[in-house]
């Protein structure tokens, strides 16, 4: 056997004995050894696995980064807008709804704790239920009486859930004897839980349902809201009614201003309707009700979110400003 050198790094081995000459070039130290295909396949697919889920961790991590600072933000927006109502004098009471307490919403105007209301306190554990507002971060009132009975001396009836506010004088801003300025304004955020069953009472002066017997009142049927005000000085009452129905689940902002000559209702910053006044209706002097029309009876079901009351009409301008400050919608 002749052994001869190739320059490319093979061994060539040339063999006469078989009377033909046969060449086996043998090109192992010049090749790297080559893993079979199912393996690298196998090494291709890990890798691309796991790329893709550090991809998914990367765009989890931004955006939960991006929540948090778009819920910061929203937040930070809602408190911006709180201290301008904070500042302003002619804010009578400033209900924010983030107090979480289990029996009061507290008043943030300068009026101070004389205005707080008394979440009711025959709810108990039924009662009113602190729950997501309509800002990220925002918390708001819910009322829905008719999901958890208690038992009474009848049988079982919806808990009472409403808040109650104290007939203090500077609750009286259309009533001039009691150093009122004859005109007023109050605002809130709410949604509904049913567009189904009668009178449901939002702001109310315990009127007991009958509305003749309150000033004014603000009730909702049937995803309708409607405006009455009553006592007026020829005895007659007006009402004022929006045509558009409400829609479940969403929030919405009401306005109501009442002067000597006028009332106007608006929701989410449109007007609704409004009616001449023969003058300034009388006050019964009764509680403020947040939630119901009376005890035990005209109960709401949904949420409430903050409640502002003015003793100044707010233009229309203003209010379409007011109800313009909304963020994204939370559920």
């Amino acid at each position: 056997m002749i052994i001869m050198s190739n320059p490319r790094g093979c061994t060539e081995s040339l063999n006469s004995e078989v009377g033909t000459d046969r060449r086996a070039v043998r090109c192992a130290a010049a090749r790297p050894a080559v893993a079979p295909y199912h393996q690298q396949d196998k090494k291709i697919k890990i890798t691309m696995v796991a790329r893709f889920l550090r991809g998914m961790l990367l765009c989890l991590w931004i955006g939960a980064a991006h929540g948090a600072e778009k819920t910061s933000k929203g937040y930070e927006r809602w408190k911006a807008e709180r201290k301008v109502l904070l500042e302003d004098k002619s804010v009578i009471a400033y209900y924010d709804f983030q107090d979480e307490s289990d029996s009061i919403v507290k008043n943030w105007s300068k009026l101070g704790g004389a205005l707080d209301g008394a979440i009711d306190d025959d709810a108990k554990v039924h009662g009113p239920a602190w729950g997501l507002g309509r800002w990220p971060g925002k918390k708001a009132l819910q009322f829905d009486p008719g999901l958890a009975p208690t038992e009474g001396p009848d049988g079982d009836v919806p808990s009472a859930c409403f808040v109650e506010i104290s007939p203090e004088k500077q609750m009286y801003p259309l009533d001039k004897s009691k150093g009122g300025t004859g005109e007023m304004t109050f605002e809130l955020w709410f949604k509904v839980s049913t567009l189904e069953g009668g009178w449901m009472g939002l702001v109310d002066r315990v009127s007991g349902g009958s509305a003749t017997s309150s000033p004014y009142v603000l009730w909702c049927n049937s995803g309708h809201v409607a405006l009455f005000v009553c006592r007026l000085p020829d005895g007659k009452d007006v009402q004022v009614g929006d045509n558009e129905s409400l829609v479940k689940g969403k929030w919405a902002h009401v306005a109501v201003t009442i002067t000597a000559d006028r009332c106007a209702l608006y929701r989410d910053g449109r007007l609704c309707g409004e009616a001449k006044l023969p003058g300034l209706p009388s006050d019964n002097e009764k509680p403020l009700l947040i939630g119901a029309y009376g005890r035990q009876i005209g109960l709401f079901h949904g949420w409430v979110d903050e409640m502002v009351i003015y003793n100044r009409a707010l233009t229309e301008e203003e209010i379409q400003k007011r109800a313009a400050l909304a963020p994204e919608e939370t559920k």
